[in-house]
């Protein structure tokens, strides 16, 4: 976002990112703050806080490949494609480690109806991560 800012509406667009899916806060400012700039507008650093300042100054100056590729598009398309994949399957698991808290809380209080609902969704969720690794 940072480098090529115009990318946040690409995976908002095109993959169906949602800002909400990103659990770090500092990278979820990074596109909020990247999909409200107009086509070709740099990231404005000015507008972040210290500590996100220090990242983003960071992530300006890595090198990454998939961005050099100016003549193939199909890099980024496929980095872009792997990130939000990556960002889906690790808020899969948190909520996966979440619910088995959860489930266990529900057991020990005696809560069956909780308990089975808890149940139903966890294995829901092994499901999705079931079929993604089988995608992937």
């Amino acid at each position: 976002m940072v480098q090529r800012p115009a990318l946040a509406a690409q995976l908002v667009a095109e993959h169906g990112l949602r800002p909400e899916e990103l659990r770090h806060p500092y990278v979820r400012r990074f596109v909020e703050v990247a999909l409200t700039l107009p086509p070709g507008a740099q990231f404005p650093l000015h507008q972040l806080g210290a500590s996100e300042q220090r990242l983003a100054a960071r992530l300006l100056v890595r090198s990454l490949p998939e961005l050099q590729e100016l003549d193939d598009p199909e890099p980024l398309r496929r980095a872009l494609a792997d990130c939000v994949s990556r960002v889906r399957e690790a808020g899969r698991e948190a909520e996966i480690l979440s619910i088995k808290r959860e489930l266990r809380r529900a057991r020990d209080a005696g809560q069956t109806a909780e308990e089975e609902a808890l149940a139903l969704r966890l294995y829901q969720l092994a499901t999705e991560r079931q079929h993604s690794r089988q995608a992937g």
